[in-house]
């Protein structure tokens, strides 16, 4: 491509409502863009927000809200937890199936009252037909129980409150 030509495109693009052009030919590529012009920031809308997401990957994780209780929903799924600075949870690190033991006719894996260890077993999620052994990531006694045996649940949504031992 020669100068002249690129010229008659910028000519063009500057004439035109056009704000950008890109021409490659062979191992020439040629991007033209229009400045434009300055305007306050508050009057700017934020850029969209992109996520790519392929079969395959996993989904980013949602911060769940941080409001003063979890949301029950008209299923009764969770219970409201209070937040309590002398409370720990523990809340589900996937989107799947609750069970609290390992089989139907097994004993659950903790009870109310029960102290756990950092590693104990507390409930299996059950995902893409895959069992998921939860594990407290805290030392604590069971206080609550939040979730029904399986019913499902959200990424965040809080399965057990503890008090700290």
């Amino acid at each position: 491509m020669q100068f002249r030509e690129i010229e008659r495109l910028i000519k063009l693009i500057e004439d035109t409502s056009i704000e950008e052009v890109e021409i490659s030919h062979w191992t020439t590529k040629i991007k033209i863009s229009k400045k434009r012009a300055e305007t306050p920031a508050s009057a700017v809308p934020p850029p969209p927000t992109v996520s790519m997401f392929q079969p395959g990957m996993m989904a980013p994780p949602v911060p769940p809200p941080a409001a003063q209780e979890q949301p029950s929903d008209s299923t009764g799924l969770t219970k409201p937890v209070e937040k309590d600075s002398q409370r720990l949870e523990i809340t589900a690190p996937m989107v799947g199936t609750f069970y609290r033991a390992p089989a139907p006719d097994a004993s659950p894996y903790v009870e109310i009252g029960q102290v756990i260890e950092v590693g104990t077993v507390v409930c299996i999620i059950e995902a893409m037909k895959l069992m998921n052994e939860i594990e407290s990531e805290v030392r604590g006694r069971i206080v609550d129980i939040c979730v029904e045996n399986a019913k499902p649940v959200q990424f965040g949504d809080v399965l057990f409150v503890l008090e700290p031992v």
